[in-house]
């Protein structure tokens, strides 16, 4: 597996006109499973890691982006400002789309784990797929991303659009941890 890969997601749940399970502890124990797994992927460090590195990425388009449109504001000669404006806009299309890649894929997977969690109720699994661990280091992120948003928001006019970045992703963490807790608290 290479670090460019991104997790796979764990399938849906049959649809209601042919599940089949043997007994209620089989249905339990491929629900257990599909939660253990797409918690380990929504909680992994390699998520975490994205999303830090597109907030990065974001913030680097907004910069580029920023200082584009003050030279351009300081009546500089159009061969000053037009090839940051350029690289600018190309950075900030990839980022956007991949923000919005990511997010979608997010999406998906909440809709999955929530679909397999309807299923049934089983209080005594949680142990098995909550990982609180993970769910410390999204929170922990969180803090780490704001307190980022926070140094860029200090500094010149140029790095008010990171503090934007960074700020968004430092909700988009907390958002991640608080729902993780919330699906275990609906179990128990």
């Amino acid at each position: 597996m290479t670090l460019l890969r991104r997790l796979p997601l764990p399938p849906p749940p049959p649809p209601e006109e042919i599940r089949a399970w043997p007994d209620r502890q089989s249905l339990l124990a491929d629900r257990t499973r599909a939660l253990r797994e797409g918690t380990h992927v929504a909680l992994s460090l390699r998520e975490l890691l994205t999303v830090g590195f597109l907030a990065l990425w974001l913030s680097l388009a907004c910069y580029l982006c920023a200082k584009g449109a003050l030279l351009c504001l300081d009546h500089q000669d159009w061969r000053q400002y037009v090839p940051w404006l350029l690289l600018g806009a190309l950075f900030l299309t990839g980022a956007t789309g991949s923000v919005a890649l990511t997010h979608r894929r997010d999406r998906q997977l909440r809709q999955l784990l929530a679909l397999w969690q309807e299923l049934d109720r089983d209080p005594a699994s949680v142990r098995q797929w909550s990982q609180p661990g993970r769910a410390l280091a999204w929170a922990a992120g969180a803090i780490g991303f704001g307190a980022l948003a926070l140094a860029f928001a200090t500094g010149p006019a140029t790095d008010l659009a990171g503090a934007a970045a960074f700020l968004l992703a430092a909700v988009h963490s907390a958002a991640k941890a608080l729902d993780h807790r919330r699906r275990v608290r609906r179990e128990l």
